[in-house]
């Protein structure tokens, strides 16, 4: 099954990204995306050729970060996956350094395990993608403050990015 084994390779190579065919995948392209979200923390992006608002819902809600759809050129796909993988590396490195925030969160029966990059609520385990995680996070360091949407755009895609403060409400909404 190829669903499965999408899967098992993420678990066994915990990549800093994936890239999901909708168009190749069909109909299980949402269980890989779930399945992968379960075992790894990868960056997960979805393409479909189609213009298909309602795949790019679905894509988000089953857990990808992004999801493009209509033709795409090669140049841009890799730009996208250089762009995840420097933020992925950049955060990796700040964990490293000790830079990043601190190991935990907690509020009430929240709980944020920013090591582990794991929320709990009342003990069971909320899924989150890696944009939703990054965005809670600092929403949390930065409690009790006006956050704008501005302020998460640059926070959890970089001051350099060209992410829009609107995107905040695709992940968030």
């Amino acid at each position: 099954d190829d669903a499965g084994e999408a899967v098992g390779v993420a678990h066994r190579l915990r990549p800093g990204f994936v890239a999901l065919d909708v168009d190749s995948l069909g109909g299980t392209v949402m269980q890989v995306c779930r399945g992968i979200r379960d075992v790894c923390d990868a960056h997960v992006t979805m393409h479909s050729s189609a213009d298909n608002e309602s795949v790019v819902v679905a894509g988000l809600r089953a857990g990808a970060d992004d999801v493009l759809t209509g033709p795409r050129s090669s140049r841009e796909l890799a730009a996208r996956v250089r762009a995840a993988l420097r933020r992925w590396t950049a955060t990796e490195a700040r964990v490293e350094r000790g830079d990043a925030a601190p190991p935990r969160y907690s509020y009430g029966s929240l709980s944020i395990d920013v090591g582990l990059r794991e929320v709990r609520v009342a003990d069971e385990r909320i899924g989150l993608t890696r944009t939703q995680f990054d965005i809670l996070v600092e929403l949390a360091r930065r409690r009790g403050a006006v956050v704008t949407r501005r302020d998460l755009t640059e926070a959890v895609w970089g001051p350099r990015s060209n992410a829009t403060a609107d995107r905040v409400g695709v992940h968030i909404g």
